[in-house]
């Protein structure tokens, strides 16, 4: 074989050897929503709703029984899926920290293991996607009609706002998108698509030919609609912020005030809520019947591992709750269908433990990469080819950190027991324990009532899995929420001429002259016990010293976290007086710092007096009012929230 023959064998063998590769490593094409709950899938034995391309895929495929998240929250379980890591790993605990886009995860193991990789919709990790040779996301939560994308390639504007508006629903602009990224890529590689849909996450705004959907309907009750807490009085304290009947979306808020019976409110709210839910559910279920037709009409559907998910579980009036967070069952687990025609039983479903960090590894695996050690979850391949492995995990760690007025806690689940510890209950921990087997919807804690065996062993259990994965972090309660500081205003009269809202009064009788301000960390930056909240109106506050007194310097703190509709001020105005007639305007400096953990900014507004005197003090600050298009409130009522008034 002469030297040029040698050379074509080499390149063929080389081809064949590529081809191979190719055929080994499937496509992949995961879809997630938005707080869908497995429980509003008809192939999970939905009673509000039909979801028939969901199910198509569960009668083609595999549904999982028992997937369950770590973390019950959006941002975190994103960081989660494409880390494989829990968050107290992967530096996300909240909503509000920006991702850290240096770090390892699958879809750069992916790139190199020869695939093409892109996501298209709902990003909601602030910093750039890294590891995409394409991405078109929204900034936010996006808006449901006419909203804005970020392309690659474009510049990228940390944040909120930024990006170009595509007109149309969101949900067919995202199908859309992936179906024209499908048709039109050239490259030969394997590829990795990742959908994210927003629907049928708030606020619920259909499309027009769902608008009326169910609208005819009365929809039957959660058996635990109007759960009364009999048995767990300490977390009942703690689930304002989640109970249906006191929903703060914008379209449901006008409705909640005018009904002032609980009861009664809880059932119209149902209904109400419900529906406006299912509505988008109903939309979502058709686009996925669009993107899945076009990969079986592309020819796609032998080598394509298609996965519907969602981000979190939700309460769908379950203990007369709506939204997550919490360990309960219905915010806890997740849908998890998967269809792979070349491994899949069609029509299969399996009940073993599988979590959000078990993702990234068994798509490294399907992609003949290596499973970095550091991977905290488990390839679920072998349960996907139908074998249950003997050595599967029998528990789960699930650890949410407080945020939105719902408290930190951690805890283990079997499969027939759940322990839970809310670690900054009080002066002591609060432990919920329940029987699964016996009490499914988890109505009565038998904490401290339980057999002395189960308990104790659960208690192991749980320090085992945290020391497993590397959960450190200080559960004392210790940590500084408020810091004390020398401040001349404080206990001075203060007069506002506009109120804040009831719902945030700040704590105290004088909350923005008592000398104390919120210190706000990576745990604490949701306490707004300490802020005064002002909705919609305007800041306008005077304070009067009683006589003349040496002024240096005043400053002012607000709060700026825009994901959870709180603004800074538009402008800061601040004037001395000494007769409280004629006053003099000060020059105002901003400085901005960022939050431990970056879970909100923190604006300071300055104005230096150099030794003047004066008697009276009056901080102007022009709320933004009603949340601006780019915002995914659009159109609601924005908050500002105020800390303390500075005096030096």
């Amino acid at each position: 074989m002469n030297f040029i023959s040698k050379l074509s064998f080499i390149a063929l063998l080389y081809f064949a050897s590529s081809c191979n590769q190719l055929d080994n490593q499937p496509n992949i094409l995961f879809i997630m929503s938005d707080d869908h709950a497995a429980h509003a899938i008809s192939a999970y034995g939905s009673l509000v709703n039909k979801t028939p391309n969901i199910d198509r895929l569960a009668t083609e495929g595999m549904r999982f029984d028992q997937m369950m998240v770590s973390n019950s929250i959006c941002a975190p379980s994103r960081a989660t899926l494409l880390t494989g890591k829990f968050n107290h790993q992967n530096g996300f605990l909240q909503n509000g920290y920006s991702f850290d886009g240096s770090q390892q995860t699958f879809p750069k193991l992916l790139q190199e293991a020869g695939y093409e990789t892109a996501i298209i919709g709902k990003w909601h990790l602030k910093s750039e996607p890294t590891g995409f040779d394409h991405y078109n996301v929204m900034p936010g939560h996006g808006r449901f009609y006419d909203c804005w994308f970020k392309e690659k390639g474009k510049t990228w504007r940390d944040g909120v706002a930024g990006g170009e508006v595509i007109e149309g629903y969101l949900t067919d602009v995202i199908t859309d998108l992936s179906i024209d990224w499908l048709k039109n890529r050239k490259s030969d590689k394997p590829f990795c698509l990742m959908v994210h849909h927003k629907a049928p996450h708030s606020p619920h705004h259909p499309d027009s030919t769902h608008a009326n959907m169910y609208e005819d309907v009365v929809l039957p009750e959660p058996a635990t609609l109007y759960d009364d807490w009999a048995t767990r009085s300490e977390a009942e304290n703690m689930t304002e912020f989640s109970k249906i009947a006191d929903c703060n979306y914008p379209e449901y808020k006008d409705l909640v005030e005018s009904i002032p019976d609980l009861g009664e409110r809880t059932r119209i709210m149902y209904q109400e809520y419900m529906k406006g839910y299912i509505r988008l559910v109903a939309s979502l279920d058709e686009n996925i019947g669009r993107l899945l037709n076009h990969v079986d009409q592309a020819g796609l559907k032998e080598k394509t591992i298609v996965i519907y998910t969602s981000d979190n579980g939700f309460f769908l009036g379950d203990h007369g709750f709506y939204n997550k967070m919490w360990m309960y069952e219905e915010a806890l687990h997740i849908p998890m269908i998967v269809r792979y025609p070349k491994e899949i039983k069609a029509g299969s479903s399996n009940d073993l433990m599988v979590q959000n960090i078990d993702f990234a590894p068994t798509f490294l695996d399907y992609a003949g990469a290596n499973i970095p050690p550091d991977i905290q979850g488990l390839s679920f391949r072998t349960i996907l080819n139908g074998k249950n492995p003997k050595d599967w995990r029998d528990k789960i760690y699930y650890h949410y950190y407080e945020g939105y007025e719902i408290p930190e806690q951690f805890g283990i689940r079997t499969k027939t027991d759940k322990l839970v510890c809310f670690p900054n209950s009080g002066d002591q921990p609060y432990w919920e324990l329940f029987d699964l087997e016996n009490d499914p919807q988890e109505l009565n804690n038998i904490y401290n009532q339980a057999s002395t065996g189960v308990q104790k062993d659960l208690m192991e259990d749980l320090n085992t899995l945290r020391k497993q994965y590397g959960d450190t972090l200080d559960l004392s309660g210790s940590n500084t929420r408020f810091i004390q500081i020398e401040n001349t205003a404080k206990g001075q009269a203060l007069k506002l001429k506009y109120p804040n809202s009831p719902k945030y009064p700040g704590g105290s009788d004088h909350p923005l002259t008592d000398g104390i301000i919120n210190h706000v960390s990576p745990r604490w930056a949701f306490d707004y016990s300490k802020w005064v909240g002002f909705e919609v109106n305007d800041l306008d506050a005077l304070l009067d010293f009683g006589e003349s007194v040496m002024l240096n310097k005043v400053s002012v703190r607000f709060l700026d976290k825009l994901d959870s509709w709180i603004f800074p001020p538009e402008t800061v105005q601040i004037s001395v007086s000494s007769d409280g007639k004629k006053f003099i305007d000060l020059p105002v400096k901003l400085d901005k710092e960022r939050a431990e953990g970056g879970v909100a900014f923190i604006h300071h507004f300055n104005a230096e007096t150099n030794n003047l005197s004066v008697r009276f003090i009056r901080v102007y600050a022009k709320n933004v009012a009603i949340c601006p298009g780019w915002h995914p409130g659009d159109g609601g009522k924005a908050w500002m929230f105020v800390d303390e008034i500075i005096i030096e």
